[in-house]
């Protein structure tokens, strides 16, 4: 009866460890893959702003403060801007959801593994 009830513990301890590491690994592979969006969006954002010379307009800063701001509204990529945005939003919720979650992922795999190297035989 005992062997049964280890062979029975040794199934939960591989699914629950399994899953764990499959579900950290895909939320770190989304939240790096986020990332690289959001620099790669920013970057050509940028590439837009500079092809365009709306930073000419901070060399003349006698000008009017509301004309500099008009004129960068008007000029900037609305699309892009929104995008950039989005993603931000987007790895700002998956990094708190992963720091929040560190603790659980933590205690499930030093349980594994201490379950792991106490019972080999």
């Amino acid at each position: 009866m005992k062997n049964v009830e280890e062979k029975i513990l040794n199934k939960i301890y591989v699914y629950e460890t399994s899953r764990t590491v499959f579900d950290v690994v895909v939320k770190i592979v989304i939240f790096l893959i986020s990332i690289t969006t959001f620099f790669i969006i920013s970057l050509a954002l940028l590439e837009r702003l500079v092809e365009q010379e709306t930073f000419g307009l901070f060399t003349n800063i006698s000008s009017d403060p509301v004309y500099i701001l008009q004129a960068i509204y008007e000029e900037t990529p609305k699309l892009l801007i929104i995008f950039v945005l989005l993603i931000f939003f987007i790895v700002a919720i998956l990094w708190i959801h992963l720091y929040k979650q560190r603790e659980k992922f933590i205690r499930r795999i030093t349980s594994g593994i201490h379950y792991f190297l106490t019972n080999k035989k």
